[in-house]
């Protein structure tokens, strides 16, 4: 008798959490097609060339800024499920940004987008953090940045006092494998290339590559193993099941921490 008394009252929750989850759908996907709108005809007022697409359920935050340079050529595929958060910038400068489905883009992040910059899909770029794409930067499938990352594909070079460095630029691709993870306030400098499941320690200053499966941690970052997974652990299963390990942790920019093995009751 209590359930049929309160079975009305579900139905109407129900029925209101429907409604709001419709009306919100329809409110992201309108600040969706206007974004695509002003961004077309900011690229027109601009002389750009811009060839654009972007899924219908692309989650735009609250003041999110796409520049065009003036009289250049630009990409931008954007495909589903991503987010781009609040305060997020992306500088379009003449290169193409490429995000596959699934990447969520937290607040306050910049992307400059002169090469071709390409996110493989899962991939997740925490608070604060700074893609610098002049030539090419390519994080691969489930790649994750922690806050303040950056990554610059580019260095201003200082030959002699009758050039100024600013203008003296050098490139080279980065290249981050799949399932690599990226710790807080990490740099990652142009020509490097680090493998899959690789750790970057926080703080960290990259500026050579990085083996699958290393660690990379100091500044410059020395390059060592990973260590084994505990024994008993959950990653210990994962070894015994034949699953590849995944990152371990890290604090700062030393070792990694090891968890302690449980103890066993005798």
């Amino acid at each position: 008798m209590e359930d049929r008394r309160r079975s009305p009252l579900r139905l109407g929750f129900h029925l209101a959490h429907v409604t709001y989850q419709a009306g919100r759908t329809r409110v992201l996907r309108l600040r969706t097609t206007r974004m695509v709108l002003a961004l077309r005809l900011r690229a027109a007022w601009h002389r750009a060339e811009l060839d654009c697409r972007v899924a219908p359920d692309v989650r735009f935050g609250r003041r999110v800024r796409i520049t065009v340079a003036a009289r250049t050529r630009n990409v931008v595929h954007i495909g589903p499920r991503c987010v781009l958060g609040d305060d997020v910038v992306v500088e379009l400068t003449g290169g193409a940004l490429v995000v596959g489905p699934g990447v969520d883009v937290r607040p306050r992040c910049v992307l400059r987008v002169g090469g071709a910059l390409t996110l493989a899909g899962g991939n997740l770029l925490q608070h604060g953090c700074t893609l610098h794409c002049a030539q090419e930067v390519t994080l691969g499938v489930r790649t994750t940045c922690g806050e303040y990352v950056s990554i610059v594909d580019s260095t201003h070079r200082v030959d002699g006092p009758h050039e100024w460095f600013v203008h003296n630029v050098a490139t080279a691709p980065v290249v981050l494998g799949d399932d690599v993870w990226v710790a807080a306030k990490a740099t990652v400098g142009r020509g490097v290339h680090v493998g899959d499941r690789a750790v970057i320690g926080a703080n960290s200053v990259v500026v050579r590559d990085v083996p699958a499966g290393y660690l990379a941690s100091g500044v410059p970052a020395a390059v060592r193993p990973l260590p084994p997974p505990a024994v008993g652990s959950a990653e210990g299963a994962r070894a015994d099941a034949g699953a590849p390990p995944r990152a371990a942790s890290v604090v700062g920019s030393g070792d990694p921490r090891r968890a302690p093995s449980p103890t066993s009751s005798s």
